[in-house]
């Protein structure tokens, strides 16, 4: 986009003068870089006239937060800007989605160097307030949002039938039932509703999920891996299309 008045940079380029008002902005997020989040979109807005740019996040120096982004004054100066930053998980030949997204609006400096900052939170809906959400965003994935006793009571009202494996106590940590990471002597052929799962398959509430013991168990980033359930479900639930954006409503899950 075309730029006036004032720009995004890292360092300052040409049309910039080393004592011009300057707006630091610092930002940060929850969101592991690069496990959860690998690119930054920023968007300024300047009395009303808007500019982009977006960062690869995973290689120093932007492999950690705050990541610090410098708003330098190029030619007049604005007196009101509006600073949005999105974080996204982005894969080759497949649509980015979007992880965390926040904003700010303040005053530019008039002169000299000012500091401002920017917590972007996790893009996740957490509609039954149990600290599980939907979105790809969130920290742990809730496989019913409408009902505050799941996941933590039950998983999605049923208990988890595990297919011959060890199954572990409360406290004692996640259920190791056969998962393709440490199995552990589980059997193939669990009945499942209308199915049959696999040896590295858990029945969930009359459906095969995938059994995991952590998120590289899941490695396709619609699922998450719950460690308290030992299987992979699906971070964004969905019934069509229109609920997934740029991406494919697929057996109720919005997946690439």
């Amino acid at each position: 986009m075309r730029r006036t008045g004032v720009i995004v940079a890292v360092v300052c380029i040409a049309g910039c003068q080393t004592d011009s008002p300057t707006l630091l902005i610092d930002i940060s997020s929850e969101l592991q870089i690069p496990d959860e989040t690998n690119n930054l979109v920023v968007r300024l807005e300047a009395d009303g006239t808007p500019s982009e740019d977006a960062y690869a996040l995973g290689t120093a120096p932007r492999d950690k937060w705050p990541q610090t982004l410098p708003v330098v004054a190029e030619t007049t100066l604005p007196k009101r800007v509006r600073f949005t930053g999105e974080l996204r998980v982005t894969t080759a030949g497949q649509p980015s989605v979007v992880v965390g997204y926040g904003e700010v609006s303040l005053d530019f400096p008039q002169e000299g160097l000012a500091r401002a900052s920017l917590a972007i939170p996790r893009a996740c809906t957490d509609a039954d307030d149990d600290g599980y959400g939907v979105g790809f965003g969130c920290a742990e994935a809730d496989c019913d949002d409408d009902d505050p006793r799941a996941p933590d009571e039950y998983f999605c009202g049923a208990g988890p039938v595990r297919d011959g494996g060890v199954v572990v106590g409360r406290d004692a940590g996640p259920p190791r039932d056969a998962g393709p990471a440490r199995p552990d002597g589980g059997v193939m052929g669990t009945p499942c509703g209308s199915d049959v799962c696999g040896d590295d398959e858990m029945c969930v509430n009359n459906a095969c999920f995938r059994s995991c013991v952590d998120q590289s168990d899941c490695p396709e980033f619609h699922l998450q891996c719950s460690t308290r359930y030992g299987v992979c479900f699906c971070r964004l639930p969905c019934r069509d299309s229109s609920t997934c954006g740029p991406i494919e409503c697929v057996d109720g899950c919005c997946q690439f």
